[in-house]
């Protein structure tokens, strides 16, 4: 090859990860107008923290999943609770409208951390906590480590054992090198996420089709967005080393855990992150209803139902 090929091809290159680059920078930007934050800041460890709180009463702190965010729960979910709770919804570091933290500290132990120490800036007592997905594995994190903050936990469809295949939706965020996530998440994510975002509701909803309007009310549209992924796929790596292990102590567990699973739950089978975590801890509550992994945007008052049941434990 001539030393003009190699320039057409450099130049070639260059144009394209520049397209790459102002796409993702103007879907953001997009997305950010779209969907403003409608919550409430705060500062923790110097880093500020986007939540949204609704209601008066006993409190009740909503943990939201992998790559999503607190109007997830606000979609729907939080409007079923309020009639007699305080309801806030986080998001999590890097997530929805909140500061992340370094990628390296996206461990359960700091997301536990990071939980307890806004239980406590809010002055917080005792409140029912509510994890879904990955937020359940940070809720049971949160209730070993700080077991005084929390009265009892309620897990939707919740991530509680290490399972060595990543679901479907989430398999490109599996990369290890954080240069490479980073590099992928900057230029490939956002237009990669849309090609496939089809195939992605498939698993995550039961028929395949978001609800009307989840994207924008509900936060569906942010998980496009390359900082969101980027993070997300932080989350995901910190997992890796850490709930194996939390899985091994779910037998000392103080507070009182129920659990709800969608039968129809793609993203994580309730067989295993369900009648295992009971295996393991025979006081935990398990039941199941027809559904799929989103049953808190799909099935709002049943869910509410399962959270606002008092335990028998």
């Amino acid at each position: 090859m001539n030393k003009r090929v190699f320039k057409v091809l450099g130049l070639s290159v260059l144009i394209f990860f520049t397209l790459l680059f102002a796409f993702s920078t103007g879907v953001s930007l997009y997305i950010r107008y779209r969907i403003p934050a409608t919550g409430k800041f705060i500062e923790i460890d110097g880093r500020k923290v986007h939540y949204i709180e609704k209601g008066n009463g006993s409190p009740i702190v909503l943990i939201h999943g992998l790559n999503g965010s607190a109007n997830n729960f606000s979609y729907s979910l939080m409007d079923e609770l309020t009639s007699s709770h305080r309801v806030i919804a986080v998001d999590r570091p890097g997530s929805g409208y909140s500061d992340p933290t370094d990628c390296k500290d996206a461990i359960l132990p700091n997301q536990a951390k990071f939980m307890a120490e806004f239980i406590k800036k809010l002055g917080l007592d005792k409140p029912k906590v509510v994890g879904h997905s990955l937020g359940g594995a940070v809720a049971l994190e949160l209730a070993l480590e700080y077991p005084d903050l929390v009265s009892e936990l309620k897990l939707i469809s919740p991530l509680t054992q290490f399972q060595s295949e990543i679901p479907d939706p989430f398999k490109s965020m599996g990369i290890r090198s954080d240069i490479y996530r980073w590099i992928y998440a900057r230029f490939f994510a956002t237009p990669m996420s849309i090609a496939t975002e089809k195939k992605a509701l498939s698993v995550i909803f039961p028929n395949g089709v978001a609800p009307v309007n989840f994207g924008v009310k509900g936060g569906g549209y942010v998980s496009v967005d390359h900082v969101s992924f980027y993070y997300a796929a932080c989350d995901l790596a910190g997992l890796e080393h850490y709930l194996k292990p939390l899985s091994e102590k779910y037998s000392q567990l103080k507070v009182p855990v129920s659990i709800l699973y969608g039968t129809e739950d793609k993203v994580l089978q309730y067989n295993l992150h369900g009648e295992t975590m009971r295996e393991r801890n025979p006081s935990v509550r398990l039941e199941t209803m027809p559904g799929g992994h989103m049953i808190i945007v799909t099935d709002p008052k049943k869910v509410a139902e399962f959270i606002l049941e008092r335990s028998n434990s």
